[in-house]
């Protein structure tokens, strides 16, 4: 799917979040606009973390986590989880599940705009893309909350209305310019997915 129409996807996703829950929900608290499910997800991220790592190392695949350093170590966010508006290039990591216990997969375009006040996150090719928003949390940790399009899609599932679509994450800044987002317990092969980002320059 091209860059472009997943985008225009993104900006539908405001009167769908909205709608869910409040009618305005980047001043809401993110609790209000999530689903109970998705609150505890979020809720048990490091139970999710630890697992993760105890799954993929069990598995053989020690030095791959050790080789990524922060990007898979609990407790090492710092102040300022914001993502700034830009590009990025984001690669993801799914660790522990069902599947193959650890893969990292090539490096793809990931964007962030602010339309409206609201911070606006999605990912922009690969297989399974996350479209959504970023929520205040405090002040090392940002929600993100959104929906996940498969393959050749061209119509976005509104967040809340199908479950295995739900996508919750903690965006977290792990550098002076690298951030990540974990998603505890995902819908789909694994524990946990991480995305790793980085501004394009």
């Amino acid at each position: 799917m091209k860059a472009a129409l997943i985008v225009a996807l993104a900006f539908t996703m405001p009167s769908a979040l909205i709608a869910a829950k409040s009618r305005d929900a980047e001043k809401a608290p993110w609790k209000s606009v999530a689903t109970a499910k998705d609150i505890e997800r979020l809720s048990n991220w490091r139970a999710a973390f630890e697992q993760a790592r105890k799954e993929a190392i069990a598995a053989g695949f020690n030095a791959d986590i050790e080789a990524g350093g922060d990007l898979f170590k609990t407790d090492v966010a710092k102040p300022g989880p914001n993502l700034p508006v830009g590009y990025y290039n984001c690669s993801v990591a799914k660790l522990g599940g069902g599947f193959v216990q650890f893969v990292q997969y090539p490096v793809f375009r990931c964007h962030v705009t602010l339309e409206g006040g609201r911070r606006q996150f999605v990912k922009l090719s690969g297989s399974q893309r996350p479209v959504g928003y970023i929520f205040k949390k405090d002040s090392k940790q940002s929600v993100f909350l959104g929906t996940i399009v498969l393959g050749d899609e061209a119509k976005l599932v509104t967040y809340g209305q199908q479950e295995d679509r739900n996508e919750a994450g903690l965006v977290e800044r792990i550098g002076a310019k690298r951030w990540r987002i974990i998603f505890p317990f995902p819908h789909y092969e694994s524990t946990m997915d991480v995305i790793d980002l980085t501004p394009v320059k």
